[in-house]
């Protein structure tokens, strides 16, 4: 967590000095998406949708990127500095997400006792689905760089606080009879993860994609996996 309030700081004093001199007073704008004024404003949006595509994921884990779905606002509340040149911003916030790992119908999740595992579905049964969702709390520090007209790109890290997770799988036996595994206990999800961002984007509009390094089940818990996602997102 040092280390991020230090990478935060490092990244905002490099978007006030790249304005040059700063400014006689500073401007403080509480309207949600006023960013047309050099100084500090409040900051709201970051709506998200995308794709999760599972990375270095065990043979037995045939992930569905269709249907893994990440939606989010990553910045529901937060603060942007904007230049005195209008030309660059950096903000940061506190948001939510939640991402969706689903699985095709050749493997499932399971889970006994403290392991979260993958595999067949039992012989005879019809598959429905299975799917592993993680909830955060995300704390966005995005820099962002205008380019020409309403055009734009941004970097920066995302940090997830991963405070729950949860599986849930569905099929029809041989028998005839619904069975649905669920729970949200002991899935062991990794307590903080890093997300590193980046996009292009049009006025509101824009396209991202973002990288996590580390795992989403802590060693030893699960199989090994990473996550990559694109998508769209809105007010960012």
């Amino acid at each position: 967590m040092k280390k991020l309030l230090i990478l935060a700081c490092t990244l905002l004093l490099c978007a006030s000095s790249m304005a040059g001199e700063e400014p006689e007073y500073t401007f403080v704008d509480w309207s949600p998406f006023g960013t047309n004024k050099p100084g500090w404003h409040f900051a709201t949006g970051g709506f998200t949708l995308g794709w999760v595509k599972a990375t270095g994921t065990p043979d037995e884990m045939r992930q569905d990127m269709g249907r893994s779905i990440e939606i989010g606002a990553d910045m529901l509340a937060g603060a942007r500095y904007v230049t005195p040149s209008l030309k660059q911003w950096f903000a940061i916030g506190v948001g939510i997400n939640w991402r969706n790992y689903k699985l095709k119908k050749s493997s499932m999740f399971s889970h006994d006792a403290d392991l979260l595992y993958v595999g067949a579905y039992p012989d005879g049964c019809e598959p429905q689905s299975s799917r592993l969702k993680i909830f955060s709390i995300t704390m966005p520090m995005i820099f962002r760089q205008k380019l020409h007209g309403r055009w734009g790109v941004f970097v920066g890290p995302v940090v997830h606080f991963n405070v729950r997770a949860s599986l849930e799988t569905k099929y029809v036996d041989a028998a005839g009879e619904s069975i649905k595994i669920s729970t949200h206990k002991n899935l062991h999800a990794t307590p903080v993860t890093v997300d590193l961002m980046a996009g292009i984007n049009f006025s509101a509009l824009a396209l991202y994609a973002r990288y996590c390094p580390q795992r989403v089940i802590r060693d030893g818990y699960g199989p090994s996996f990473r996550t990559l996602t694109t998508g769209i997102t809105f007010f960012f």
